[in-house]
Protein backbone atom coordinates (compact mmCIF):
# COMPACT_ATOMS: atom_id res chain seq x y z
CA UNK A 1 0.00 0.00 0.00
CA UNK A 2 2.75 2.13 0.68
CA UNK A 3 4.75 1.58 -2.51
CA UNK A 4 1.58 2.64 -4.72
CA UNK A 5 1.05 5.74 -2.59
CA UNK A 6 4.83 6.48 -3.57
CA UNK A 7 4.25 5.89 -7.01
CA UNK A 8 0.87 7.58 -7.17
CA UNK A 9 3.37 10.88 -5.33
CA UNK A 10 5.90 10.43 -8.14
CA UNK A 11 3.68 10.54 -11.15
CA UNK A 12 1.89 12.90 -9.68
CA UNK A 13 5.05 15.50 -9.53
CA UNK A 14 5.92 14.47 -12.99
CA UNK A 15 2.54 15.84 -14.54
CA UNK A 16 3.29 18.65 -12.54
CA UNK A 17 6.58 18.94 -13.52
CA UNK A 18 5.51 18.88 -17.10
CA UNK A 19 2.89 20.76 -17.11
CA UNK A 20 4.74 23.73 -15.86
CA UNK A 21 6.00 25.44 -18.85
CA UNK A 22 2.70 26.26 -20.33
CA UNK A 23 1.78 27.57 -16.96
CA UNK A 24 4.28 29.94 -17.00
CA UNK A 25 3.11 30.65 -20.36
CA UNK A 26 -0.21 30.83 -20.11
CA UNK A 27 -1.47 34.45 -19.35
CA UNK A 28 2.13 36.05 -20.72
CA UNK A 29 1.90 38.53 -23.13
CA UNK A 30 2.58 37.56 -26.52
CA UNK A 31 5.61 38.88 -28.33
CA UNK A 32 4.60 41.46 -31.48
CA UNK A 33 6.48 41.62 -34.68
CA UNK A 34 6.48 44.09 -37.24
CA UNK A 35 6.77 41.77 -40.91
CA UNK A 36 8.65 44.29 -43.66
CA UNK A 37 8.63 41.95 -46.98
CA UNK A 38 8.67 42.39 -51.35
CA UNK A 39 5.99 38.61 -51.41
CA UNK A 40 2.29 40.27 -51.95
CA UNK A 41 0.81 36.90 -51.80
CA UNK A 42 2.02 33.98 -49.12
CA UNK A 43 2.11 32.57 -45.94
CA UNK A 44 3.19 32.97 -42.60
CA UNK A 45 4.03 30.37 -39.78
CA UNK A 46 5.47 30.86 -36.46
CA UNK A 47 7.20 27.98 -36.04
CA UNK A 48 4.41 24.90 -36.93
CA UNK A 49 1.30 27.50 -36.02
CA UNK A 50 -0.43 29.33 -38.67
CA UNK A 51 -0.57 32.98 -38.66
CA UNK A 52 -2.17 33.90 -42.00
CA UNK A 53 -1.66 35.86 -45.01
CA UNK A 54 1.41 37.42 -45.28
CA UNK A 55 0.91 41.20 -44.69
CA UNK A 56 2.68 44.57 -44.30
CA UNK A 57 1.82 44.74 -39.98
CA UNK A 58 1.85 43.39 -37.08
CA UNK A 59 1.70 39.79 -35.76
CA UNK A 60 0.82 38.12 -32.40
CA UNK A 61 3.64 35.86 -32.00
CA UNK A 62 3.50 32.74 -29.32
CA UNK A 63 5.68 33.23 -26.69
CA UNK A 64 8.59 31.04 -27.44
CA UNK A 65 8.17 31.20 -30.87
CA UNK A 66 11.77 30.21 -32.50
CA UNK A 67 11.27 30.92 -36.17
CA UNK A 68 9.10 32.57 -38.75
CA UNK A 69 8.62 31.05 -41.92
CA UNK A 70 6.83 32.02 -45.05
CA UNK A 71 6.19 30.34 -47.67
CA UNK A 72 4.96 31.67 -51.41
CA UNK A 73 1.69 31.15 -52.94
CA UNK A 74 2.72 30.68 -56.24
CA UNK A 75 1.73 26.85 -57.48
CA UNK A 76 5.33 26.23 -59.18
CA UNK A 77 7.05 27.48 -55.73
CA UNK A 78 6.84 24.37 -53.77
CA UNK A 79 10.45 23.68 -55.23
CA UNK A 80 11.83 26.55 -53.30
CA UNK A 81 13.11 27.17 -49.94
CA UNK A 82 10.18 29.14 -47.88
CA UNK A 83 12.04 32.51 -46.75
CA UNK A 84 12.69 32.44 -42.51
CA UNK A 85 13.70 34.39 -39.71
CA UNK A 86 15.24 33.57 -36.25
CA UNK A 87 13.21 35.54 -33.63
CA UNK A 88 14.67 35.78 -29.82
CA UNK A 89 12.42 38.08 -28.18
CA UNK A 90 10.65 38.24 -24.35
CA UNK A 91 7.62 38.58 -23.95
CA UNK A 92 5.70 41.65 -24.23
CA UNK A 93 8.67 43.13 -26.72
CA UNK A 94 8.12 44.33 -30.44
CA UNK A 95 10.32 43.71 -32.59
CA UNK A 96 11.10 44.16 -36.63
CA UNK A 97 11.65 41.42 -39.07
CA UNK A 98 12.26 41.27 -42.67
CA UNK A 99 11.17 38.85 -45.04
CA UNK A 100 12.60 39.60 -48.37
CA UNK A 101 12.21 36.54 -50.83
CA UNK A 102 14.95 36.15 -53.75
CA UNK A 103 13.99 36.35 -56.82
CA UNK A 104 13.24 33.31 -59.18
CA UNK A 105 14.04 33.09 -62.79
CA UNK A 106 12.71 29.41 -64.21
CA UNK A 107 13.16 29.22 -67.72
CA UNK A 108 12.35 26.56 -69.95
CA UNK A 109 13.00 25.39 -73.50
CA UNK A 110 12.09 22.80 -76.07
CA UNK A 111 14.71 21.74 -76.94
CA UNK A 112 16.17 21.59 -73.69
CA UNK A 113 19.61 22.32 -72.82
CA UNK A 114 19.36 25.60 -73.94
CA UNK A 115 21.97 28.27 -72.83
CA UNK A 116 20.28 31.26 -71.03
CA UNK A 117 22.06 34.52 -71.23
CA UNK A 118 21.71 38.07 -69.45
CA UNK A 119 21.87 40.83 -71.67
CA UNK A 120 22.43 44.52 -70.48
CA UNK A 121 24.58 47.28 -71.14
CA UNK A 122 27.63 45.87 -69.66
CA UNK A 123 27.54 42.83 -72.04
CA UNK A 124 26.03 39.36 -72.09
CA UNK A 125 26.94 36.76 -69.28
CA UNK A 126 25.31 33.13 -69.29
CA UNK A 127 23.18 32.10 -66.58
CA UNK A 128 22.93 28.35 -67.59
CA UNK A 129 21.12 26.06 -68.95
CA UNK A 130 17.97 25.35 -69.93
CA UNK A 131 15.65 23.77 -67.63
CA UNK A 132 17.62 27.00 -65.41
CA UNK A 133 15.91 28.06 -61.94
CA UNK A 134 17.95 31.25 -61.36
CA UNK A 135 18.12 33.34 -57.85
CA UNK A 136 18.91 36.86 -57.91
CA UNK A 137 18.98 39.74 -54.57
CA UNK A 138 16.88 42.30 -57.10
CA UNK A 139 15.01 42.25 -59.96
CA UNK A 140 17.01 41.40 -63.17
CA UNK A 141 17.75 44.14 -65.67
CA UNK A 142 18.40 43.64 -69.49
CA UNK A 143 17.09 41.13 -71.94
CA UNK A 144 17.09 37.33 -71.33
CA UNK A 145 18.38 35.76 -74.55
CA UNK A 146 18.15 31.98 -75.43
CA UNK A 147 20.95 31.54 -78.30
CA UNK A 148 21.20 27.74 -79.22
CA UNK A 149 23.58 26.98 -82.33
CA UNK A 150 21.28 25.99 -85.34
CA UNK A 151 17.73 28.01 -83.83
CA UNK A 152 16.57 31.08 -84.03
CA UNK A 153 17.90 33.16 -80.97
CA UNK A 154 14.83 34.59 -78.48
CA UNK A 155 15.19 37.55 -76.60
CA UNK A 156 12.15 38.17 -73.88
CA UNK A 157 12.00 40.33 -70.85
CA UNK A 158 13.20 38.92 -67.22
CA UNK A 159 9.83 39.89 -64.80
CA UNK A 160 9.84 42.07 -62.05
CA UNK A 161 7.33 39.42 -60.01
CA UNK A 162 8.73 37.13 -57.20
CA UNK A 163 8.18 33.94 -59.43
CA UNK A 164 8.80 34.35 -63.38
CA UNK A 165 8.65 31.63 -65.56
CA UNK A 166 9.36 31.62 -68.89
CA UNK A 167 8.88 28.34 -71.64
CA UNK A 168 10.18 28.85 -74.82
CA UNK A 169 9.96 26.99 -78.03
CA UNK A 170 12.77 26.97 -80.16
CA UNK A 171 12.57 27.59 -84.32
CA UNK A 172 14.78 25.36 -86.33
CA UNK A 173 16.97 27.96 -88.25
CA UNK A 174 16.75 27.77 -91.65
CA UNK A 175 19.72 26.98 -94.19
CA UNK A 176 20.73 28.71 -97.38
CA UNK A 177 19.94 25.87 -100.07
CA UNK A 178 23.02 25.69 -102.60
CA UNK A 179 22.73 27.70 -105.67
CA UNK A 180 22.05 25.21 -108.55
CA UNK A 181 22.57 25.40 -112.82
CA UNK A 182 19.21 24.74 -114.59
CA UNK A 183 21.34 22.07 -116.65
CA UNK A 184 21.82 20.36 -113.27
CA UNK A 185 18.12 20.04 -112.35
CA UNK A 186 17.60 18.44 -115.42
CA UNK A 187 19.67 15.88 -115.27
CA UNK A 188 18.73 15.20 -111.49
CA UNK A 189 16.49 12.09 -110.89
CA UNK A 190 13.48 12.50 -108.85
CA UNK A 191 13.62 12.45 -105.61
CA UNK A 192 12.55 9.21 -103.81
CA UNK A 193 9.65 9.28 -101.13
CA UNK A 194 10.85 7.59 -98.13
CA UNK A 195 7.53 6.94 -96.91
CA UNK A 196 8.94 5.17 -93.63
CA UNK A 197 10.53 8.19 -91.89
CA UNK A 198 7.19 9.49 -92.39
CA UNK A 199 5.37 6.37 -90.70
CA UNK A 200 8.14 6.57 -87.96
CA UNK A 201 8.06 10.31 -87.06
CA UNK A 202 4.66 9.82 -87.04
CA UNK A 203 4.47 7.06 -84.38
CA UNK A 204 6.71 8.52 -82.54
CA UNK A 205 4.91 11.77 -81.56
CA UNK A 206 2.17 9.95 -80.82
CA UNK A 207 4.14 7.47 -78.77
CA UNK A 208 6.04 10.42 -76.93
CA UNK A 209 2.80 12.52 -76.73
CA UNK A 210 0.75 9.80 -74.96
CA UNK A 211 3.89 9.41 -72.45
CA UNK A 212 4.37 12.89 -72.09
CA UNK A 213 0.65 13.20 -70.97
CA UNK A 214 1.07 9.79 -68.67
CA UNK A 215 4.15 11.32 -66.81
CA UNK A 216 2.35 15.56 -66.34
CA UNK A 217 -1.20 13.33 -64.85
CA UNK A 218 1.58 11.17 -62.71
CA UNK A 219 3.18 15.03 -61.36
CA UNK A 220 0.05 16.65 -60.80
CA UNK A 221 -1.00 13.65 -58.41
CA UNK A 222 2.10 13.58 -56.69
CA UNK A 223 1.59 17.30 -56.01
CA UNK A 224 -1.76 17.51 -54.93
CA UNK A 225 -0.50 14.83 -52.41
CA UNK A 226 2.34 17.56 -51.35
CA UNK A 227 -0.41 20.22 -51.05
CA UNK A 228 -1.99 18.11 -48.71
CA UNK A 229 0.86 16.55 -46.61
CA UNK A 230 3.65 19.31 -47.51
CA UNK A 231 5.82 16.09 -47.45
CA UNK A 232 9.03 17.34 -48.63
CA UNK A 233 10.19 13.55 -49.61
CA UNK A 234 7.34 13.92 -52.93
CA UNK A 235 9.43 16.73 -53.73
CA UNK A 236 11.99 14.55 -55.99
CA UNK A 237 9.31 12.55 -57.56
CA UNK A 238 7.44 15.05 -58.64
CA UNK A 239 10.14 17.01 -60.57
CA UNK A 240 11.05 13.30 -62.08
CA UNK A 241 7.95 13.46 -63.40
CA UNK A 242 7.77 16.67 -65.00
CA UNK A 243 11.15 16.41 -66.35
CA UNK A 244 9.91 13.14 -68.18
CA UNK A 245 6.93 14.76 -69.39
CA UNK A 246 9.18 18.02 -70.79
CA UNK A 247 11.42 15.12 -72.37
CA UNK A 248 8.09 13.67 -73.98
CA UNK A 249 6.81 16.78 -75.36
CA UNK A 250 9.89 17.62 -76.71
CA UNK A 251 10.73 14.21 -78.99
CA UNK A 252 6.96 14.63 -80.32
CA UNK A 253 7.98 18.00 -81.06
CA UNK A 254 10.64 17.03 -83.10
CA UNK A 255 8.42 13.98 -84.81
CA UNK A 256 6.40 16.88 -86.01
CA UNK A 257 8.96 18.60 -86.86
CA UNK A 258 10.07 15.96 -89.07
CA UNK A 259 7.05 15.24 -90.89
CA UNK A 260 6.09 19.07 -91.64
CA UNK A 261 9.79 19.31 -93.03
CA UNK A 262 9.37 16.71 -95.16
CA UNK A 263 6.03 17.91 -96.11
CA UNK A 264 7.95 21.13 -97.32
CA UNK A 265 10.63 19.31 -99.18
CA UNK A 266 7.85 17.58 -101.50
Amino acid sequence: MLRRLNMTCVWSLWAALSLMPAALAWGQAPVMVQVETNVAEGTLYADSTWLGAIRQGSYAVPVGTAELRLLLAEVDTWTVAPVTATLDAAPGDTIQVTLNAPYYYKVESVPFEAPVFLEGMDGRRLLGHTPLLYTSETPLEGELVIDQKEYVPQRFEPGTKIWNRHVVMLEPARRAEPMVRASEVAWSPPPKRRRWIDVTAGAVAIAAGAYSIQQKFKADDLFDQYQETRDPALRDDIRTYDTRALVGLGVMQAGVGVIAVRFILR
